[in-house]
């Protein structure tokens, strides 16, 4: 078996635009949820992006999911889509983007302790530990250096709301080992 070797160009560029549309996503629904109601705007956003790729998988061949695989999909979604990013559009209008987008970063301690408690997947080791107290304290000192630049004070709602937020993408993610989905 022959290892593929990709231009070195081509991985940084790939990166770079996963930096952009994600860093930017966080700023433009902060912009956006100036004009429209944020739970509406999640929906109008990830609505049309749903039924673009439905449209594209129908139109290359795939077959359509059974019902047990959009229920599987459908509880997915809802943890995803309507907790994480409802949430996400909700609490913009409380908190600044790059805050969100900071808060949002314990996304992987959640999948972390989601891997140890529900999968059982992991086990919860002294080295694990240490590196989740540090992942953990890095978003606390980045959160806790913004409450000193002269800003507004953290809207406590919006904070929580994006912990929530995490912890729902995390379950969600959890989710998409366990329950029967389409296969790809």
């Amino acid at each position: 078996m022959v290892a593929e070797h990709r231009p070195r160009w081509k991985t940084l560029l790939a990166f770079a635009i996963i930096y952009f549309v994600w860093g930017s996503t966080f700023l433009s629904i902060r912009i956006g949820v100036r004009e429209v109601p944020p739970f509406l705007f999640a929906a109008m956003r990830f609505m049309i992006a749903g039924l673009v790729l439905y449209v594209w998988m129908i139109a290359r061949g795939e077959r359509s999911p059974s019902r047990r695989e959009w229920a599987s999909a459908t509880a997915i979604a809802v943890l995803a889509f309507v907790f994480d990013y409802g949430l996400l559009f909700w609490a913009e209008q409380r908190v600044p983007s790059g805050l969100a987008a900071v808060m949002l970063a314990t996304i992987p301690v959640f999948m972390a302790l989601s891997e140890i408690i529900f999968l059982r997947t992991q086990r919860l080791t002294l080295r694990l530990a240490i590196a989740l107290l540090i992942g953990i304290g890095g978003v606390v000192v980045l959160v806790s250096h913004s409450l000193h630049m002269g800003g507004m004070p953290i809207d406590p709602a919006g904070a929580v709301a994006l912990i929530i937020a995490s912890i729902s993408w995390a379950l969600a993610s959890a989710l998409t080992r366990i329950l029967p989905l389409p296969s790809t």
